[in-house]
């Protein structure tokens, strides 16, 4: 399996999909999709709106982009349940850019905070329409709230697991003293 690792356009054929429930409520949708010229596959998250949950404009947001992904996809939503147009995606094509996020993350095993670039949906256009991508937009950095985020969790990793400098600002160092004598006895 080789997974696509590179932000812009694809053709993308859907394979399969998963869906579950966040810590909040909100149903999520993954879907499993394979680019058809070069046979790399992705994987494609939808956070579906959720009215007693999101806030009025992120409820908006997730609505318009759930949409357009449908309707890109050649799939009627109108008034019909969840299942029916999961089951009617798939197999379905459908012209999408992906782009590099950073994102934070934890360690499975020890917990650790850390920033890793991940491939994610950005949009999409159907079949029939031609693809337009912007480079200046296929690369998102952290947010200042994302990034402090990061930085108090890794801050407080680190306290924990007894990593990285414990110091306090106003402790003094004694800088080594590096000799230039060439008879120090060192190999270089």
């Amino acid at each position: 399996m080789i997974r696509i690792e590179k932000a812009g356009g694809y053709q993308l054929k859907i394979t399969g999909q998963k869906q579950g429930v966040n810590k909040k409520g909100g149903v999520w949708i993954l879907f499993d999709a394979v680019d058809t010229q070069s046979m790399e596959e992705t994987k494609l998250m939808f956070g579906l709106a959720n009215k007693e949950n999101d806030s009025k404009k992120a409820f908006e947001i997730k609505t318009k982009i759930w949409s357009e992904f449908v309707k890109n996809c050649g799939v009627d939503k109108q008034e019909r349940p969840l299942d029916e147009i999961l089951d009617d995606l798939m197999g379905k094509e459908v012209k999408c850019v992906l782009r590099l996020k950073e994102k934070v993350i934890f360690g499975k095993e020890d917990d650790k905070p850390m920033i890793v670039n991940n491939i994610e949906y950005y949009y999409s256009v159907s079949m029939d329409k031609q693809m337009q991508t912007n480079p200046d937009k296929l690369f998102t950095r952290l947010n200042d709230w994302e990034n402090n985020f990061y930085e108090e969790k890794f801050k407080a990793w680190e306290k924990k697991n007894g990593g990285g400098n414990t110091a306090d600002e106003d402790d003094e160092f004694e800088v080594p003293k590096v000799s230039a004598d060439p008879d120090d006895g060192l190999p270089f």
